[in-house]
């Protein structure tokens, strides 16, 4: 059985990846061929490249892979992962409208995706560039409750509903939530 080009350079590239190495480009004619089988490569190198720090090129790729319509799994995380990569352009400065692209990735994901961990995923996420970029406690708040309800023994989600909640002066909220994700990983700090 022959592999198609696309599926080859799908292999080549995770192949590239696992080794270390920057994937080769995918083989356009081929990917105008046959498109869906494309989205991993474009995927798995926007992967590479977010891991990488290269932020702008690995929003390119997911962009790309988005637009070619992939499976609904494939989907959802390529949404998370572009989500995450316009979240750390905001963050180096390279594109400082990515907070606002931030959420609505993440809003997207909420919406489009059934799948529960990346439902999670995407509230924790989003509730981080509400707290930390957008300075709206309240819609932080919001969304980790909700990822709570999802992942109630989510300590990072307790600790970071607790900064936003003494962030609104909050107090007696922010303890309670301290406390309870200290009994989850006592590593979390009682700040």
């Amino acid at each position: 059985m022959r592999l198609g080009s696309v599926r080859r350079a799908t292999l080549a590239s995770l192949l590239h990846v696992r080794a270390g190495r920057r994937p080769q480009p995918t083989d356009i004619t081929s990917i105008k061929l046959d498109p869906s089988a494309a989205v991993d490569a474009f995927y798995g190198l926007a992967s590479y490249l977010f891991v990488h720090g290269k932020f702008d090129s690995a929003i390119e790729d997911l962009t790309f892979a988005i637009n070619l319509n992939p499976p609904k799994d494939l989907l959802c995380r390529s949404l998370l992962t572009l989500g995450y990569s316009y979240e750390m352009a905001a963050m180096m400065n390279s594109n400082p409208a990515g907070n606002d692209l931030a959420i609505e990735d993440f809003s997207q994901v909420i919406r489009l995706c059934p799948d529960k961990k990346h439902q999670s995923q995407a509230y924790t996420h989003r509730a981080g560039v509400y707290r930390i970029f957008k300075h709206q406690y309240d819609r932080a708040i919001d969304d980790l409750t909700t990822e709570l309800r999802i992942n109630p023994r989510n300590a990072e989600a307790l600790h970071n509903r607790a900064l936003a909640e003494k962030e609104l002066g909050r107090i007696v909220d922010a303890e309670r939530d301290v406390e309870a994700a200290r009994r989850i990983d006592p590593s979390i700090s009682k700040e």
